[in-house]
């Protein structure tokens, strides 16, 4: 679920900042007529900026090694308690 909610967030800023390119290339050629001097795009529209994905990623698989390396342990750990308890 938080996947698609990302997904949504990230196509919803996608289509602001397409219809803020508009709006500043609009705005340039109106400014181009007026005077010699033009803002920048940085300067008019403040979006966030995007995290790295290569740090999610590498980030996510240390977690998921880390994971796994726990419920190995736990496994192993289950597995020798079951053995002692036989004896």
């Amino acid at each position: 679920m938080a996947s698609f909610v990302e997904a949504r967030r990230r196509k919803q800023l996608d289509d602001w900042k397409m219809m803020a390119n508009v709006g500043y290339s609009s705005g340039i050629i109106g400014s181009m007529a007026f005077s010699k001097s033009r803002p920048r795009f940085k300067d008019i529209y403040n979006f966030p900026e995007e995290r790295e994905k290569v740090n999610d990623v590498e980030r996510k698989k240390a977690e998921m090694i880390a994971w796994a390396a726990n419920v190995n342990r736990r496994f192993r750990r289950s597995v020798k308690d079951n053995g002692k308890r036989q004896h």
